[in-house]
């Protein structure tokens, strides 16, 4: 739901997020994932689930109008 430029950010983000989105996120975690780009740039991914499928995915994806949701398989 949001790349950050800083890891300190992401919980800040996340807060942000789960307040202004209360309604769709009050049973979901977050997580972050360090992305290192091609030009040597690194920004920290905040993930939001589990979800029990992807129909579930594509739903909250939809709730919050985010237009470009990427949903992926978590294999824990």
């Amino acid at each position: 739901v949001a790349s950050l430029s800083k890891k300190d950010l992401v919980e800040k983000e996340w807060q942000r997020f789960k307040n202004k989105n209360s309604k769709f996120v009050s049973n979901l975690n977050y997580i972050y994932q360090k992305a290192e780009l091609k030009d040597n740039r690194v920004f920290f991914r905040l993930l939001v689930g589990k979800f029990k499928n992807k129909k579930e995915a594509n739903i909250f994806c939809e709730n919050l109008r985010i237009s470009k949701c990427i949903i992926r398989k978590n294999n824990e």
